[in-house]
């Protein structure tokens, strides 16, 4: 288990992110949150999408838990369902993504914006949103794959782009 208390920030370099095959337990407070940014410190960068990778809770996690958090400017914001398993063949995928390696993720009060790709997906996965906000994205907002359990209550999705992020595609991808 990967813990993050309050007021802790952390800093990533272009392509860097946290990978996390086990839980992730990030407990910021509404008064101090934990915050997952890139290294630019120029207020050129602010709300510049793509800087760093982002937070990847891979296949089997079943307790991770994100509370009052910002993912800023990353290229995929928060993933939840990849695997580290080597895929060559139609059994590997089989074998690599079932519903029972499915990863169980809460986040609550947590905001994650300007990603390059999603602000939160899941593949096959289980992930609990409780009061997040969820704002500029260069593909879908919310993006959910091949099955799995969403609920997402109190959450608000906002996409208006901007010069970095042309926004094309819907807000929100079940499938």
């Amino acid at each position: 288990t990967l813990e993050i208390p309050a007021c802790t920030e952390v800093y990533f370099g272009g392509g860097a992110g946290i990978f996390v095959k086990g839980d992730l337990n990030v407990q910021g407070t509404k008064e101090c949150p934990a915050i997952f940014r890139h290294i630019r410190l120029e207020s050129f960068y602010d709300d510049l999408p793509g800087q760093w990778a982002g937070l990847f809770i891979l296949r089997g996690s079943k307790n991770s838990v994100i509370k009052y958090a910002e993912i800023l400017n990353s290229d995929f914001g928060l993933s939840v369902g990849s695997t580290d398993a080597r895929i060559d063949s139609a059994q590997d995928f089989i074998d690599a993504f079932s519903f029972a390696n499915r990863p169980v993720v809460t986040v609550e009060n947590t905001l994650i914006k300007n990603s390059l790709a999603n602000c939160i997906s899941g593949f096959l996965s289980e992930i609990n949103a409780f009061d997040c906000v969820m704002y500029n994205a260069g593909d879908y907002l919310a993006s959910f794959s091949f099955g799995g359990i969403y609920r997402i209550e109190g959450c608000t999705f906002a996409n208006y782009g901007s010069p970095e992020i042309n926004h094309q595609t819907s807000t929100i991808l079940l499938s």
